[in-house]
């Protein structure tokens, strides 16, 4: 599917990384319905949030595409970059860049350890922006400015206009 999901965003220009996720479910369901088994609540849990995070591609507000470890590794073997002499520039805290690593076709190896950190850092600090942000700006604005949540100032000037 990510293949396809990365192809699509290229022609569409757009996001379609959760209806990807959906249609991951929906084909190993057929899958295990042809092999005569079901899928567990657990299971399908495992593979929508699996899926997302094979297909986590944040925007980038420059060129709009993807930045996921799939798409950074398609990147590293492309064609089109290697053409371009750009491929060996790409540095390998990005995407090892050696055909050996890239051959074996999998993320569990020393190599992919640093874009693997550096993207699960880029999610616990966006993490924590949400939801620190959120909390600072509450506190700002019921503490420091000491007003009633959520529309208290205007209640009251509607009680108090004069008539």
């Amino acid at each position: 599917m990510t293949p396809a999901a990365m192809y699509m965003q290229l022609v569409v220009g757009a996001e379609i990384g959760s209806a990807a996720q959906w249609v991951t479910i929906i084909l190993f369901m057929e899958v295990a319905r042809r092999a005569f088994t079901v899928l567990t609540r657990p299971q399908i849990y495992v593979l929508y949030y699996m899926a997302g995070a094979c297909l986590v591609s944040t925007q980038s507000s420059v060129t709009g595409f993807g930045r996921g470890l799939l798409w950074q590794q398609f990147l590293v073997q492309s064609d089109s970059f290697r053409q371009l002499g750009i491929a060996d520039k790409i540095p390998h805290w990005i995407a090892p860049n050696s055909p050996a690593i890239l051959g074996t076709r999998s993320f569990f190896q020393a190599a992919w350890l640093v874009p693997i950190a550096l993207l699960g850092l880029g999610q616990l600090l966006s993490r924590i922006d949400n939801f620190g942000l959120g909390y600072v700006l509450y506190r700002l604005t019921s503490d420091v400015e000491k007003t009633s949540v959520p529309h208290g100032p205007g209640r009251r000037a509607r009680r108090h206009r004069p008539g």
